[in-house]
């Protein structure tokens, strides 16, 4: 079946169904204390399945440390992240806790985790 659709085709098939995959993926609690300037702070505790499509020769641990790494380094809008935890679940899911300070929280952007758009 896969012969008969071209690469633009099979991707405009299967992303969907990934994105679906992944949506049912996660499970999400954020934490928001918000001060009267607009400056704040996120507790974001997050369990969710890793995709790791490109570097398929990583090992798991490795595999752990960039997903995490991903979520604290491509975070936009945080100063400071404090209290960052992560681990391995039994399912296979990763957990990751962290607390992130902001300045506005418009500008809170974390990849994957963040569920609500502050604009």
């Amino acid at each position: 079946m896969f012969a008969l659709l071209g690469m633009k085709s099979l991707k405009l098939v299967l992303l969907p169904l990934v994105a679906l995959l992944l949506a049912s993926c996660y499970e999400t609690k954020q934490e928001i204390t918000l001060n009267p300037d607009g400056t704040g702070k996120m507790r974001l505790e997050s369990s969710f399945q890793n995709v790791n499509i490109g570097n398929q020769d990583a090992s798991p641990e490795e595999a752990l440390q960039a997903a995490v790494g991903r979520i604290v380094n491509d975070s936009k809008g945080v100063d400071v992240w404090d209290d960052v935890s992560f681990k391995q679940l039994d399912d296979g899911r990763i957990h990751f806790a962290g607390t992130a300070y902001f300045k506005k929280i418009e500008a809170v952007e974390i990849p994957n985790l963040g569920m609500f758009d502050f604009k």
